[in-house]
Order: C-alpha cells, then structure tokens, then sequence
C-alpha cells in the first residue's frame, strides 16, 4: 500500500505541471523543413501558445522554441485556436544537415478565459509571452498620450527618442519597437495623406488607447498550473 501511494503521489506531481489544453498532434522534419502540428483539445479558444522542440541534426542536439500569440485585436474578431482546431508552423532547418529525430511538446496555453496552462519547466517563457503584451500596451498608451499633449513636431521628436532608447535597449525595452514606429508613421500620414491633419491624429489617438486597454487586459493571465 505505501509503495501504490508513492507512485500515485509521483504521478501526481508529473501531471500537474503539464498542459494538456493544446497538444502536438504531429511531428516531423522532411525535405529541410521541420513541421509541427498543435490541436486546441480544450472547450474554449486559446489566444497564444508556446511549444518546445528538439531536433537532432546530423547527430547533434538543437533545441528551439516556437510561439504563437493572436494578440487582442485578432481575437477581437474571432480569429484564435479554436477548440478541436489543429495548425500546423514549419522551419526551414539546414539542407546539409539531415535532421534524424525530432521531439515537440507544449508547454504553455493561454486561453480566452487569461487562464493559462504552465509546463513545469516553461515558466520563464510564459513570463516573456505576459511580459510582450505588457510592453506592447505600454507602448501604445505611451504613443496616445504623447500624440495627444504634444505638438505633432514635438510629438515626433519624442518618438523618435523613445525609438532610439528602445533600440538601445534590446530586449531589456519597457516599450516595443513596432509600435513606436507605428506612431511615427501616423504623423508621416497625416502630414502627408490627410485634408485635415490634426483630426487625423485626434482619432488616432483614440484608436491606441483602445487598444492599449485591450491589451493591457490581455496580459492580465492567471496560470492555474
């Protein structure tokens, strides 16, 4: 009897750590390209996942990782993984390198709910999937109110500041590159594109607060494993 109870404790433990909302259905490295299929095999879409993956390349071992994030304004409009639905991402690998094995497993599902399954050894990469959409809201909100309080020509100088700063700053940015550059090429059009440039911006402006707090909302993930 103590010896079953050992046991079920240690499968205890290896299952709780382990995503079984989304699943890699298959795997396989052909022809130079690695191919991985992932199933949403639970009852509610799920907004971003992440997968780990090793392949073993003329004898060597190469681990990478793949993530996949609908962000909210996709989401917004119903496009996710939707439950009982498969998508498959590729890799090219080297062509001078036959690939002998391959190994793929998710470790993290985030699902509509911003409930998020965890792999006992993904908690780093599950921080980084809530930390970009963190940044990303950052960024935009950043964005709306200095385009708001500020002259368009100061508002650029700005900009271009924080854009210098961020990329700078690598992966160690609290503000996301992309969209900083979004921002500047808003006033590039409506200094260029537009009858009424002040306008322009105003709804504009409007546009990136929106979807800074659906973004903001969007990182507001609980992991219950």
């Amino acid at each position: 009897m103590r010896q079953l109870l050992v046991l079920l404790t240690i499968a205890a433990s290896t299952s709780a750590g382990a995503v079984t909302g989304a699943v890699v259905q298959a795997a396989s490295c052909k022809d130079s390209l690695a191919a991985v299929t992932v199933t949403n095999q639970s009852e509610q879409d799920i907004t971003g996942f992440s997968v780990a993956i090793n392949t073993t390349l003329g004898g060597k071992l190469v681990r990478w990782e793949h993530d996949e994030d609908y962000w909210p304004l996709l989401t917004g409009r119903g496009e996710a993984l939707l439950p009982k639905q498969a998508m498959t991402f590729t890799k090219p690998l080297d062509p001078g390198t036959p690939c002998t094995q391959i190994d793929a497993k998710v470790t993290v599902a985030i699902f509509r709910d911003r409930t998020a399954e965890v792999d006992s050894d993904a908690a780093q990469t599950f921080e980084h999937t809530v930390s970009v959409r963190r940044r990303i809201a950052r960024t935009l909100q950043t964005a709306a109110d200095t385009l708001a309080r500020l002259p368009q020509s100061d508002a650029r100088a700005r900009l271009q500041h924080l854009l210098r700063k961020a990329r700078g700053d690598g992966e160690n940015s609290d503000l996301d590159q992309a969209y900083l550059s979004g921002a500047l090429d808003l006033l590039d059009k409506a200094r260029l594109g537009t009858e009424d440039p002040e306008q322009f911006v105003k709804d504009n402006v409007e546009r990136l607060r929106s979807e800074a707090s659906a973004f903001f909302a969007y990182s507001q993930v609980r992991r219950v494993q």
